[in-house]
């Protein structure tokens, strides 16, 4: 193994797309709330500068959306700007947030970012995952990735869902 590896990561969370402001009465000239447009024009610049930066994975800690049902405008821009990242052949592993994580029953908006024939995994509770869609050691809950295959890194990723209650069912005792 050689230790003179480096990798260079590239970190970010809570863009929130599709969250404009109630109440605000700023508009961007398109007619959009302007924190929305804001939101999505700030999560370019990011991927833009994470590519030419040369990051060789990029992390996303939670709340890509701000809703776990969000709007069709804000899944359009989110998978426009990904585009960029599957461009530029970078992996991704993405995260559950609170604002986006399923309620009750509802599969967490996470799901739409889970490609990994684009290179992203997400970490998402659903219960309806094919097994070999599955990361362990507990699934949609507590998952280990390993983003760059050829180095030794591996990322303990615990989703906003917690646990599962049903452990205990499962023989493991917390």
């Amino acid at each position: 193994m050689n230790n003179n590896v480096v990798l260079k990561a590239g970190f970010f969370g809570c863009t929130h797309a599709g969250y404009g402001m109630r109440g605000m009465a700023r508009k961007h000239p398109s007619g959009l709330n302007i924190r929305e447009v804001d939101g999505y024009v700030t999560y370019e610049l990011v991927q833009r500068d994470m590519i030419a930066s040369e990051v060789n994975f990029q992390v996303n800690g939670g709340d890509t959306f701000h809703v776990h049902h969000p709007p069709v405008r804000a899944v359009n821009a989110e998978r426009r700007i990904d585009a960029l990242r599957i461009t530029a052949g970078i992996p991704a592993i993405a995260n559950t947030g609170n604002h986006d994580g399923g309620a009750g029953t509802s599969v967490s908006a996470a799901a739409l970012l889970h490609q990994p024939e684009l290179g992203r995994c997400a970490v998402f509770v659903d219960p309806a995952r094919p097994d070999d869609d599955m990361f362990g050691p507990v699934p949609g809950y507590y998952e280990v990735h390993q983003p760059v295959p050829e180095v030794p890194l591996f990322l303990h990723v615990v989703s906003h869902s917690g646990l599962d209650p049903r452990l205990q069912e499962r023989g493991i005792e917390i």
